[in-house]
């Protein structure tokens, strides 16, 4: 390619990239959105639909589907961004920049509910939801000038219903329940109940690094979710549960209880449980596990005050506590790795780095 035609190619690039630019700017959640919804309930056979919000240095976004084919006009796409606190803060940390961005979001969550309303046409029964956006969706909906947002809130609702199949991440919930005043959780809770049918969770609702001495920031305000589902199967067809949301120990153990004749494989990483040894002396008692996954599981440490993390290198390592603590998980053996040893013990960790607990006698 010659500099002349490489120079064209540019040109076209960034008259391309400008024009969809603006194509989102004058984007009006009441008219195009419509359009969008219609097309998308055309669609039939559609089973399976992602909303992830891109972000600079995520990886791979490239070749996400849209931005795979956008790319092709424009040259760059959400890898290629370069960071800036200026272009940080005006993308995530203000209303204006949070209705602009959250518009496509919720256009496709109400296409998904919208979908109900057409006979012959598959309801979406996998989701993955990526959400960067530090308000809630019903505040930036609340906000906009749709003419009734109730009505619309009512279809996006909608788009929960069916799922089998839901992985839901909220990478900076901490920060979220901040500039939401408490909404993310509620709107986040409100989608978990209206998911009835789900046979799989993925549920990431935490900032693991707010996990603090004075325990304060150790319990997320969605744990009120499990003492809501822990009264009877609420997920009647529950079979996989992969968690990285605090937890209160009691309610946590309830609500496994009472998923315990469907659910089989249990993963729980960064995420603050409190009372570790409550909770994996009750797994095995309760649940049938087929697999079991930990890593960074927190625990309040009343003697020093402090927390302690457990499973570091993620408990598949091949040291003796994290055998013995699969094992015993997974009903594999009787007698109960020694937890409180790996809490409370300086000389808890091996040579290599892993924990290294031996067991005791249940009884």
């Amino acid at each position: 390619m010659t500099a002349l035609e490489f120079t064209i190619r540019l040109k076209a690039g960034w008259t391309a990239y400008q024009a969809l630019h603006q194509e989102q700017q004058s984007w009006r959640h009441a008219t195009e959105s419509r359009v969008f919804q219609a097309a998308f309930a055309l669609l039939p056979n559609v089973e399976q639909a992602a909303l992830k919000c891109a972000v600079p240095f995520e990886g791979r976004t490239n070749l996400w589907p849209v931005w795979k084919t956008l790319r092709r006009e424009t040259l760059v796409g959400p890898d290629d961004w370069m960071f800036t606190h200026a272009a940080h803060d005006s993308l995530i940390d203000t209303p204006e920049s949070d209705y602009k961005h959250g518009g496509a979001a919720l256009c496709l969550l109400q296409a998904i509910g919208y979908r109900g309303q057409f006979s012959g046409t598959h309801h979406i029964t996998e989701l993955e939801m990526h959400i960067t956006h530090k308000r809630a969706y019903r505040q930036i909906l609340s906000d906009s000038l749709v003419p009734d947002p109730r009505a619309t809130l009512h279809i996006i609702d909608a788009a929960f219903l069916h799922l089998t199949k839901l992985r839901l991440v909220r990478p900076h919930a901490a920060d979220s329940e901040l500039v939401s005043d408490g909404t993310a959780a509620l709107e986040t809770k409100d989608q978990l109940l209206f998911a009835r049918n789900l046979k799989r969770l993925d549920l990431t609702f935490n900032d693991a690094t707010t996990v603090s001495a004075d325990r304060t920031g150790t319990i997320a305000p969605l744990h009120h979710i499990f003492n809501v589902l822990g009264g009877g199967p609420y997920w009647s067809g529950l079979a996989q549960l992969n968690l990285s949301t605090n937890v209160e120990p009691k309610a946590f153990i309830a609500f496994l209880n009472s998923h315990a004749d469907t659910l089989k494989y249990l993963e729980l990483r960064d995420m603050a449980v409190n009372d570790v040894p409550a909770v994996l002396t009750a797994i095995p008692a309760i649940l049938a596990l087929k697999r079991v996954y930990l890593e960074c599981v927190w625990h309040w440490n009343e003697e020093t005050d402090s927390m302690t993390c457990l499973f570091e290198q993620g408990s598949d390592v091949s040291a003796e506590f994290e055998r013995s603590t699969r094992a015993w998980l997974l009903r594999e053996q009787n007698l109960r790795p020694d937890f409180e040893a790996n809490l409370f013990h300086e000389d808890a960790a091996g040579d290599d780095g892993q924990t290294t607990g031996g067991v005791v006698d249940d009884d």
